[in-house]
């Protein structure tokens, strides 16, 4: 979102779905945080505790971009997420967070001591992807469920097992102020009393559709690095 519009554009969320999922394969990496910063954007509608909550999402697109440059400076050549990801794990970071990185066999002396790895961010990246997938097809499948609802079973199938007790228990008591579905369905279409339901219904199966096959592609992609479910 650097130097863009910090507004939610449906049209623009529509088109960067589906070119992310044709790029599969050779993602660029811009195009990956692009993606997940127009998620962020949509999260904003909801209100600003459920921003707050992941407003990291923008920090690991950060780490991302800024460790391409880093091998880039070293040489490497890396365009895409793939590249990216296969030369951290060359170079024994497909684990590294920036403060196990001793563990690894990177000392104090080492230059990748505090290197927080790309992976990981990656994997972070994917998780947020697949939570918006699920609340948009809880709210597709259900047209009476409300985004509350929606939004708490989406966390509970993708998120909830990563975090502590207490954080599940805050994360749940944001899931009651968040709009109705009404209200959110109009904040993110720019001409709602003009947009047919079927219409609203099409955008929601397309970035369903689109992101889906996103996350398949990763999951398997990640498998097969065995890098995948990274602390």
């Amino acid at each position: 979102m650097e130097g863009g519009e910090d507004k939610f554009d449906l049209h623009k969320m529509i088109e960067m779905s589906k070119n992310v999922s044709e790029s599969c394969g050779s993602i660029d990496i811009d195009m990956l945080c692009e993606y997940c910063e127009c998620f962020v954007l949509m999260l904003k509608t909801m209100g600003k505790l459920v921003e707050v909550g992941f407003s990291d999402i923008i920090t690991k697109c950060k780490i991302i971009k800024e460790n391409r440059e880093k091998w880039i400076e070293k040489g490497e050549e890396i365009k895409s997420v793939e590249q990216l990801f296969e030369v951290e794990i060359s170079y024994g970071l497909g684990q590294a967070n920036g403060s196990n990185n001793k563990s690894l066999g990177f000392d104090k002396k080492s230059e990748f001591y505090k290197h927080i790895g790309s992976c990981r961010s990656i994997e972070r990246l994917l998780r947020f992807i697949l939570l918006l997938q699920r609340i948009i097809e809880n709210l597709h499948a259900n047209k009476e469920e409300s985004l509350s609802s929606a939004v708490r079973k989406a966390y509970d199938q993708e998120l909830s097992r990563y975090h502590s007790f207490f954080l599940r228990n805050t994360v749940k008591g944001i899931f009651y102020l968040l709009p109705k579905r009404e209200t959110f369905l109009k904040s993110i279409t720019d001409d709602f009393t003009q947009c047919k339901e079927d219409e609203i219904e099409g955008h929601m199966k397309t970035m369903i559709d689109t992101s889906e096959v996103v996350t398949s592609y990763l999951i398997d992609f990640m498998k097969e690095q065995d890098h995948f479910e990274l602390p």
